[in-house]
């Protein structure tokens, strides 16, 4: 592991959860990097279960279950998008990389629109929806892609 990651504190994460999956790891390295560091308490608690899991909606646990309710990959917040606001891959694309690097536009807003306007017609609360917004945009700080932490994995290993 030491090959993987030279990282102290990330050996101490590891520890922490007994017996840690293949997800596991992958989770712990995509939450090892400033921004996202802060994440990696909770979900070894919640996965330990000494902090509750809270879901806003079923629709966010279908997509946060594997992760115990921590926004961890940009797939997540992607299959929420489409889900409940059947926003198209190049649409999930552009919000997410804005709201990954903390920039506000004009993009973000009229996305924010949209997202409110089609879950409601897709049967979604508008409240709900303004929840949902908020704890993505609030999450998904310095977040990438589950595929490409493990293709870092793997190239580190390959070294």
């Amino acid at each position: 592991m030491e090959k993987v990651y030279m990282y102290e504190g990330f050996k101490k994460y590891l520890n922490e959860i007994s017996s840690p999956t293949h997800e596991d790891f992958i989770a712990l390295c995509a939450m090892y990097h400033p921004g996202t560091l802060e994440k990696i308490p909770h979900y070894i608690a919640r996965k330990q279960g000494k902090e509750p899991i809270e879901y806003i909606h079923p629709v966010v646990e279908k997509y946060l279950k594997e992760t115990y309710g921590v926004l961890v990959y940009k797939e997540q917040i992607i299959s929420l998008f489409q889900e409940i606001a059947n926003f198209t891959t190049k649409e999930c694309d552009e919000l997410c990389a804005k709201m990954c690097r903390l920039m506000q536009s004009q993009l973000v807003l009229e996305y924010h629109k949209k997202f409110v306007n089609q879950g409601v017609l897709n049967g979604y609360d508008e409240q709900i929806l303004e929840h949902i917004w908020y704890f993505i945009e609030r999450n998904a700080i310095y977040i990438g892609s589950k595929a490409e932490t493990e293709a870092n994995l793997l190239r580190r290993l390959e070294r």
